[in-house]
């Protein structure tokens, strides 16, 4: 397999020093990097709180609704079924 570069991004941060010095401590603790630690824990966050939003709580009513519009037949739309397709760039 061939080997690809990831491209990388900087992000400034301004925190506060404790909050500073307890990554650093927490980094040094883990035998990681800083910028490995800090990449772990930031993907760790966001995969958690993009998971927490496909959970949804709906009332009786409102479930029924949803299951409503989930039930109907299916309608065949080929002008979005062509941009799923389009491969890009």
């Amino acid at each position: 397999m061939p080997h690809t570069e990831t491209k990388t991004e900087s992000i400034e941060l301004q925190i506060p020093h404790d909050i500073k010095a307890g990554i650093h401590v927490a980094a040094e603790n883990s035998g990681k990097t800083l910028n490995e630690f800090l990449v772990e824990a930031v993907k760790l966050i966001v995969e958690e709180t993009l998971m927490a939003r496909r959970i949804f709580r709906l009332t009786d009513k409102q479930r029924k609704e949803f299951q409503q519009i989930l039930d109907r037949p299916v309608v065949e739309k080929p002008h979005l079924a062509e941009l799923l397709s389009t491969k890009t760039s």
